[in-house]
């Protein structure tokens, strides 16, 4: 049998491939798909607390665009000005990643992780009179398997609360960290184990004035307890810890929530989005003292909300003492709406294009809220509100929508149709449909992208999933219609629907893409079904392998990127904080009963059924899904002599976050796609 050692590929840094090498990449795509995917999001961080002000953002290294070492640093934004404050992702760092940037008047804490491991050390940044930074690290993790996360700072910025997994790295504990005063760093000073977790990984959400803490112990994406803690000045927690319930449900079932603000008047009160009151995330206000519950978009009449809605709520930000800006879910677009407290109605909707609002950030001294939406046509666009004038415009002009300096990314745009279509058992299932923008004359192939998750959902993004080639590029120069379906176990459409694929039911979710399939079959004066190829990455990825496995004669190929490949090996080489929480979700290998049907479902242990083209990427320092996921799949699959593209991005993790990974990742996928989907003469049987 043939070998294909990983080659490193010329001129792209930190990636490898085999299988596959210059030759069969299409030069004349590289300069087309450049000019989609170069315009890269720029993501809202947060307003400055020191004395410079303005907004922290994320965004590329500007100087020198074309240079392949320009990592994603935090840039501050005041007025007209834009300058970058960090350089710890860039040349020798590059791989690395920021995340969790939390301003504070002497500057911020965050996080930063090394290679996309996911496992981040805790680091501060010190800012002087004179605006000039200072870098260092607080925690450094220097065994693969611990890692911090959940970090959250007191209203007078003396306390730190973060988790941590150094003790046990299957679960998160608490610590707490104290400082002399609000200028002084917290190296000075020495952290506390505050609370041990019995399972489950710690997100600490929000401080209550500045002893009591909310934080929220996450055991499955069906549950998440919500925790209250008074913090004594020490650090150490006043026990015992109260577990926050929700008063008045008629049962009991598992409850998550989505996320929650603290009122700004009083202490007792939470806005919380929760399902614990209905199948879908609905904002309530909740009296943690008193047990008092008023519902806001609870459904049904029930409950007596106010603005009762059947979608989730997925953001709320308390914006001034008595209004709340929250978002609707609404079938994968936002919806935008300011609710007012005192007269306990809503004020209005705000006019937002077609897309996603991505982020939120308040400025309460300024009356002044910014936030970001990803769009279909462009993943960053930016509106300041003014809270007084209820009004919004666009974010300052220092933030170019260009491609990084680059012209314009092409202007033709086709926004996506929402279309439902009917599974095997009468369940509708949703979908973005993409066309191309000329009506064709003859049939077109046709690419289903599958997203991860599962507890996710496709909306209508620029760029879906940190996919690196766009949809736009798919549709207006290759002629492809996509279509991106919200298969069972997808969010977005109820906790039932949500939990409809969970351990033995994963199969459904399977059969939903069949049903499409068949679905765009039986239009055949539109599609192509003889060109129908398949696209997913994370939970998707191993949707498109277990697609090719149990529905061969289907799918002309196959795009993977870190998708399972075989769920014993993903037990056990996945990162352990997260082996728990995915049991729940995809069944436990330790039972007999689901191991046998964890065996029946992993793709590799079948890969004799594969007779389509397969491309395959994945990070090298992935902790979710592990490399060796794709690298054994693309054993197998080559062993039994069919076409297997390996990717591999070293230095990254489970998202790419290189700016060389992400571009040959998108011309080597559209090359894979032109030889094995566009040619109408190419036969994956033969």
């Amino acid at each position: 049998m043939q070998q294909h050692p990983l080659i490193a590929v010329p001129n792209y840094i930190n990636v490898e491939a085999s299988g596959f090498g210059a030759g069969d990449i299409n030069s004349e795509l590289q300069s087309v798909v450049d000019s989609y995917s170069a315009l890269k999001p720029t993501k809202l961080i947060a307003f400055a607390k020191d004395a410079a002000g303005g907004v922290f953002i994320k965004k590329r290294r500007q100087e020198n665009l074309e240079d392949a070492f320009n990592g994603t640093e935090i840039f501050r934004v005041v007025d007209a000005n834009c300058t970058q404050i960090t350089d710890l992702c860039s040349g020798p760092n590059l791989g690395c990643n920021i995340s969790s940037w939390k301003p504070v008047k002497s500057g911020a804490i965050f996080l930063r992780d090394v290679g996309g491991n996911e496992a981040p050390d805790l680091w501060e940044g010190m800012v002087d009179s004179q605006s000039v930074w200072t870098f260092h690290r607080l925690i450094t993790n220097d065994n693969p398997k611990t890692k911090c996360s959940g970090i959250c700072v007191s209203k007078n910025e003396l306390m730190l609360v973060f988790t941590w997994n150094k003790r046990d790295c299957k679960c998160g504990d608490v610590y707490t960290w104290t400082r002399a005063t609000p200028t002084a760093s917290w190296k000075d000073t020495n952290p506390i184990l505050a609370y041990q977790a019995s399972g489950g990984m710690i997100h600490p959400f929000a401080f209550i004035e500045n002893t009591r803490v909310l934080f929220g112990e996450a055991f499955s994406a069906s549950r998440m307890d919500l925790h209250s803690c008074d913090v004594k000045e020490d650090g150490t927690i006043d026990f015992p810890i109260r577990t926050i319930e929700y008063p008045g449900t008629l049962y009991r079932k598992e409850v998550t929530f989505e996320t929650l603000e603290t009122s700004e008047t009083d202490p007792d009160v939470i806005y919380i989005a929760t399902n614990a009151y209905s199948d879908v995330f609905a904002l309530a206000e909740v009296n943690i003292r008193t047990q008092n519950v008023r519902h806001i978009t609870t459904p049904g009449n029930t409950h007596g909300a106010s603005f009762p809605s059947p979608w989730d709520v997925e953001h709320i930000a308390m914006i001034s003492d008595t209004m709340i800006l929250f978002c609707l879910n609404e079938g994968g677009q936002s919806g935008s709406y300011l609710f007012d407290t005192s007269t306990w109605s809503i004020l209005r909707q705000l006019d937002t294009p077609l897309g996603v609002i991505s982020n939120i950030i308040v400025d309460k001294t300024a009356n002044r809220v910014s936030y970001a939406i990803n769009s279909p046509s462009h993943p960053s666009l930016l509106f300041n509100f003014d809270v007084l004038a209820l009004e919004s415009t666009p974010f300052p002009s220092a933030l170019p929508t260009t491609c990084e300096g680059k012209s314009n990314s092409p202007s033709v745009s086709n926004d996506p149709e929402l279309i439902t279509y009917t599974s095997f058992d009468g369940t509708k299932i949703s979908a973005y449909l993409h066309r191309p923008p000329n009506p064709p004359s003859k049939p077109t192939p046709v690419l289903l992208y599958i997203h991860g998750g599962p507890a996710s959902q496709y909306r209508p993004y620029y760029l879906p999933g940190n996919h690196s080639l766009s949809m736009r590029y798919l549709t207006n120069e290759m002629g492809i219609t996509c279509i991106a379906p919200n298969i069972r176990g997808s969010t977005g459409y109820g906790t039932a629907f949500m939990e409809s694929d969970d351990r033995l039911k994963r199969q459904d979710a399977l059969k939903d893409i069949e049903a499409l399939v068949h679905w765009v079959c039986g239009q055949s004066d539109k599609y192509d079904g003889s060109r129908v190829g398949i696209m997913g990455r994370s939970y998707g990825g191993w949707a498109v392998l277990a697609s090719m496995v149990f529905y061969p004669g289907l799918f002309r190929c196959g795009l993977a990127t870190c998708g399972i490949s075989n769920y014993l090996t993903f037990f056990e080489n996945t990162g352990p904080w997260r082996a728990e929480h995915r049991r729940k979700e995809y069944g436990d290998e330790r039972d007999p009963v689901e191991r046998e049907f964890l065996e029946k479902i992993s793709p590799m242990l079948h890969a004799d059924k594969i007779v389509a083209p397969l491309y395959l990427a994945i990070g090298e320092n992935d902790t979710r899904v592990p490399l060796g996921e794709a690298v054994q799949m693309a054993q197998v699959v080559r062993e039994k002599g069919k076409t297997v593209w390996l990717l591999v991005g070293k230095k990254e993790g489970h998202v790419f976050e290189q700016k060389s990974v992400q571009d040959f990742h998108a011309v080597a996928q559209a090359s894979f796609l032109k030889k094995f989907l566009m040619d109408a003469n190419f036969n994956s049987n033969l």
